[in-house]
């Protein structure tokens, strides 16, 4: 009666928001000085295109939780719960941004997203296309931790009165983004994380 345990597994499914796959892609040019890895020194005039992407792939994820509740009999109404999750996103969409892509292809090696940037003859970037890709996966795991307490009160009088403290807390163990050929990056814990 004072300890349960509790636990899931789902296979989900998400398709592309219609945002995500149809909005209008719009361009537009910046001056970006110093940021090619191939060119640090060059500055460059380049097409930047962002909007939807029509070619996308569902999502599909695999979920599992575990976790125990125990509610200790002589404590009453008191309630403390541990819970472990692991969520595993292939094919997970989303918009990297230019910075991103350009650390994505050049410095992991990240050949799918290499594929969003153009360069002219002379070596320098001549377009990036930010749109909605499949990020070929994702993974975020870590402890949910719940306590709560409530016990009945009398401060006005006349109907039932209670309070209740409650205390939540959460350990992120992953938030990993793994391309095609190149070692995950995991940034739990990373103050810049989108």
């Amino acid at each position: 009666d004072t300890l349960r345990f509790r636990g899931t597994w789902s296979r989900d499914t998400r398709a592309g928001t219609l945002s995500e796959r149809f909005d209008t892609q719009g361009a537009g040019t910046a001056i970006t000085p110093g940021d090619d890895p191939l060119n640090p020194d060059a500055d460059y005039i380049a097409g930047f295109t962002t909007g939807g992407n029509p070619n996308i792939r569902p999502e599909e994820s695999d979920t599992t939780t575990v976790g125990l509740v125990w509610q200790p009999s002589w404590a009453e109404n008191l309630s403390m719960s541990v819970d472990y999750y692991d969520i595993l996103i292939n094919d997970a969409i989303d918009q990297l941004g230019r910075d991103e892509i350009l650390q994505r292809c050049y410095i992991q090696g990240a050949q799918d997203v290499c594929a969003l940037i153009t360069r002219n003859e002379a070596g320098l970037i001549q377009s990036i296309f930010n749109v909605f890709i499949n990020i070929s996966e994702t993974q975020t795991s870590g402890v949910d931790i719940e306590a709560s307490y409530a016990r009945p009160i009398t401060l006005v009088g006349g109907a039932e009165e209670s309070i209740a403290f409650r205390f939540f807390a959460n350990y992120l163990e992953e938030v990993s983004f793994r391309f095609p050929g190149t070692t995950p990056l995991n940034e739990a814990g990373s103050l810049d994380y989108p």
